[in-house]
C-alpha cells in the first residue's frame, strides 16, 4: 500500500516463524531499558508487536530466522477486523506487514549471503556453526 508512514521495530523474535500460503507471521518483542536515579539499569515494559510478511520476503524469513534473534523491521500498520464467531463481537487487532527485515548487528555479527533464483532483492541469512552467532 502506498502512503503509510514507514515503521522501524527492533527487538526479539518470541518463537519460531510460521508459515501459511505465502505469508509468514511472527511476533517482535520490543523492550525498552533505561537508567533510574540511582544509575542502575532496569528493563520497561514489554511491547509485543505481530508481524507478517509475503512472497520473496516470507521465504527468506522462514529460511533465516528463530526464535531469540534479534530483528530490525521496518513496514506499515495494519488493523484487521472481524466478527467472534463464538460471541459474535466484533474484535480488532493490529499488526505490523514488514517489507524489510535485517539481523541486528548491536550483539553479534553476520554475513550476507544473497539468494539465487529470486526476481526482487531477496536477503538470505543463515546461522554460523561458532558461537551461536548470525551469518
Amino acid at each position: 500500500m502506498a502512503g503509510e508512514p514507514t515503521l522501524t521495530l527492533v527487538g526479539n523474535i518470541t518463537a519460531n516463524p510460521e508459515q501459511r500460503g505465502d505469508t509468514v507471521t511472527f511476533t517482535i518483542a520490543h523492550n525498552t531499558r533505561r537508567r533510574d536515579r540511582n544509575g542502575q539499569t532496569v528493563d520497561g515494559d514489554a511491547v509485543f508487536m505481530r508481524c507478517a510478511a509475503f512472497e520473496d520476503l516470507a521465504q527468506n524469513i522462514m529460511r533465516s530466522c528463530y526464535k531469540g534473534m534479534r530483528v530490525v523491521a521496518t513496514g506499515y500498520m495494519k488493523t484487521n477486523n472481524w466478527t467472534d464467531k463464538t460471541t459474535g463481537k466484533q474484535r480488532s487487532n493490529l499488526e505490523m506487514i514488514v517489507t524489510d527485515l535485517g539481523v541486528s548487528l548491536r550483539f553479534g555479527v553476520t554475513q550476507f549471503q544473497k539468494t539465487s533464483g529470486q526476481q526482487s532483492n531477496g536477503n538470505g541469512y543463515r546461522q554460523n556453526n561458532y558461537g551461536g552467532g548470525y551469518q
